[in-house]
């Protein structure tokens, strides 16, 4: 997706699922298949560990989980073309082979080797197949969170943020990761809006207006489409007017009106583009510091309701240090924010009636996620 430039790997959600099924009963009558499969788990070399699963399934054509095994090795190796070459062979033993959950994690690691090898019509199918068979909470929220960026790289958005709402539903855990991308999805949605309204501007001789839209992008996402292009030409074409202290006027009353119906971010755009061109002028000087102070309230309140909602999520699945936190930074954005004290409070309260064994558990189980996801700091 060459139009936008997001990090999009610091919120890739950790979705491989290390090792094979190595503590499973292996189901094959083929005793030699056998010890070579056993020999192949108890080894730690991945090189030997490749060639003990091959020797499994040259004893034993239809062994699928040293096929699946011997997938994942491979997988793990980056090998993407060989792992999806045994991964396909363990999935077509899937119906009388496999338990659900192994299944469910057949499916799923089948689904993201595709999508690594940048197969993507194919991928998104086994994606959708695998958000309709898999039966594990965690596991499919990790293919949905994967359908829902696969959507995403292809610019596809309304799309993927249908399934990235749907998919943060599905486990709590993964809240973060579907929040983040959701945000980017939104935003990449309403600088297509922007850009849009941007060019009929500019179509219809309002080129001031037309260079703030794409001025707002710009400061947002600096490399959006031809954006720095289209304001470079706005501006040689309202320098040519620049001198004409009607004109500005106007354009003032336009930044004026743009501030009334709250387009704040809009209006500075204007009022700076003015006081460029006019030069120092104090009222107009105090009308941009005005619409400033109006921007940056509004977004410490957005930001404010944003942080007590998470407070409010942590308290309700009894996350109780989390819930601390959210509120304090509440606190912070707004020291008279109603009902923040009663809620630090409460999960304050919550959190010494635990037990300290109750806490280690929690911790432990928090890490142990966190690792599944290869968030190590987190971890």
């Amino acid at each position: 997706m060459s139009n936008l430039k997001y990090p999009l790997m610091k919120l890739v959600l950790a979705l491989g699922v290390a090792g094979g099924f190595a503590s499973a009963p292996a189901q094959s009558q083929n005793a030699q298949a056998l010890n070579w499969f056993k020999s192949a788990n108890e080894e730690r070399d991945p090189q030997r560990k490749i060639e003990a699963y091959a020797r499994a399934i040259e004893n034993d054509s239809a062994f699928a989980e040293a096929y699946y095994n011997l997938g994942m090795v491979y997988k793990q190796q980056q090998e993407h073309a060989r792992a999806e070459f045994n991964l396909r062979k363990a999935y077509s033993f899937k119906v009388n082979r496999f338990t659900f959950e192994q299944k469910d994690r057949l499916i799923y690691d089948l689904a993201f080797t595709l999508k690594k090898q940048s197969k993507t019509s194919e991928a998104e199918k086994m994606l959708r197949a695998a958000k309709v068979e898999i039966g594990d909470k965690k596991l499919k929220s990790m293919a949905v969170f994967e359908l829902g960026k696969l959507l995403f790289e292809q610019n596809r958005m309304t799309e993927a943020l249908q399934e990235l709402r749907e998919g943060q539903k599905i486990n709590p855990v993964n809240q973060t990761f579907f929040s983040n991308l959701i945000q980017l999805a939104e935003n990449s949605l309403a600088w297509q809006g922007q850009y849009d309204k941007a060019v009929q501007a500019e179509a219809r001789g309002q080129w001031q207006e037309a260079r703030g839209l794409f001025a707002l992008i710009q400061i947002q996402n600096a490399s959006y489409k031809d954006v720095a292009i289209r304001i470079a030409g706005l501006d040689s074409t309202l320098n040519a007017e620049a001198g004409n202290t009607q004109t500005l006027a106007a354009t003032f009353e336009q930044a004026q009106q743009y501030e009334k119906n709250g387009e704040l971010e809009l209006a500075i755009s204007v009022y700076e583009h003015v006081l460029q061109q006019k030069g120092e002028q104090p009222e107009w000087r105090a009308r941009l510091t005005q619409a400033r102070e109006k921007l940056e309230q509004q977004r410490r309140a957005e930001r404010t309701a944003s942080e007590y909602a998470v407070g409010l999520a942590a308290l309700k699945t009894q996350n109780w240090t989390g819930a601390v936190l959210a509120f304090e930074r509440v606190l912070e954005l707004d020291n008279n924010f109603p009902n923040v004290r009663d809620k630090i409070a409460e999960a304050q309260a919550s959190l010494q009636r635990e037990s300290n064994d109750n806490i280690c558990a929690r911790y432990y189980a928090d890490g142990v996620a966190a690792m599944g996801r290869e968030d190590w700091g987190g971890a």
